[in-house]
């Protein structure tokens, strides 16, 4: 009976994860490349929604 009223164990917490480095030159690389990803999928060639056949909505 005195089973149900003890305290429960603390559970193991981790230990904290470091952040990168901003001046890292794989992490300044994969930004540059993330940048340039983007600027390719803006302007009006990202806004083409279809694929150029006659498509109705609701039909």
């Amino acid at each position: 009976m005195s089973g149900l009223f003890k305290t429960p164990a603390m559970p193991k917490v981790e230990d904290p994860t470091p952040l990168p480095d901003a001046n890292d030159p794989r992490l300044k690389r994969t930004k540059r490349k993330a940048m340039a990803q983007d600027s390719q999928t803006d302007g009006v060639e990202s806004t083409i929604l279809g694929g150029g056949g006659r498509e109705t909505l609701g039909a």
